[in-house]
């Protein structure tokens, strides 16, 4: 390994003993660095080559991602079978903690290798059980498929149940508690018509609230107008 980038540029010491770490253990793992081109490893996986390339490219410098980007020479092959290289790959690498990245183009682009839900990628292995049935598809038995559906409609009614469980507590506790303004009007008139009654003589009534004059005046009133 040298410490020069793609571009030759030179890559500092600290980011340099970071990349020799993984070019050890990739080494330790069989892997081959290119004699053209120092920190460039490459190793075969299924007929496809791998590459574990630590001289970061035209738009990541390494300094900024100081770790293998992973990629396959395997265009002219299906995708699920460039799939299944290239996981292996990572699986080897992940068992001996090396941190890896893909290109934007596979992971962000709608033709690449490793766009959508990694559940609904095929890479010839079974999402059930795991076995390498060497072949286009999710699952390696239909009884497997059948599998698959029966969890995935299971999933989906729990997450249904959890959805409705948590609108209904919302609902709850939207009814059980005051908006914060009405909670503090509400204590300004209690306190008001607390310090109404405390100023109010005791046997005592006020007036304005439960005095009601006579609907009919008394004969003698009504004499005594008269004359």
């Amino acid at each position: 390994m040298k410490p020069i980038d793609i571009k030759g540029r030179p890559i500092y010491s600290r980011v340099f003993a970071i990349l020799q770490k993984y070019g050890d253990k990739l080494v330790e793992l069989d892997w081959t660095e290119s004699t053209n081109k120092p920190n460039l490893f490459y190793k075969k996986f299924q007929g496809i080559m791998v590459f574990a390339d630590m001289r970061g490219t035209e738009v990541i410098s390494i300094w900024e991602e100081p770790y293998p980007y992973l990629y396959d020479n395997g265009q002219r092959e299906k995708d699920w079978k460039r799939r299944r290289t290239i996981n292996s790959a990572v699986e080897e690498l992940n068992r001996v903690n090396i941190p890896h990245r893909f290109s934007f183009y596979e992971e962000c682009e709608p033709d690449g290798l490793f766009f959508g839900d990694t559940a609904g990628l095929t890479d010839g292995k079974c999402k059930i059980c795991g076995k390498d049935f060497d072949n286009d598809g999710l699952y390696c038995s239909i009884e497997y498929e059948k599998i698959h559906l029966e969890l995935e409609k299971k999933r989906q009614e729990d997450l249904i149940a959890e959805m409705q469980a948590q609108r209904k507590a919302r609902k709850s506790q939207a009814l059980n508690s005051k908006p914060k303004k009405l909670q503090e009007k509400t204590k300004k008139v209690k306190t008001t018509l607390e310090e109404q009654n405390r100023s109010t003589p005791r046997g005592q009534q006020s007036l304005s609230k439960n005095f009601d004059p006579p609907a009919k005046s008394s004969k003698k009133e009504k004499l005594a107008v008269t004359k």
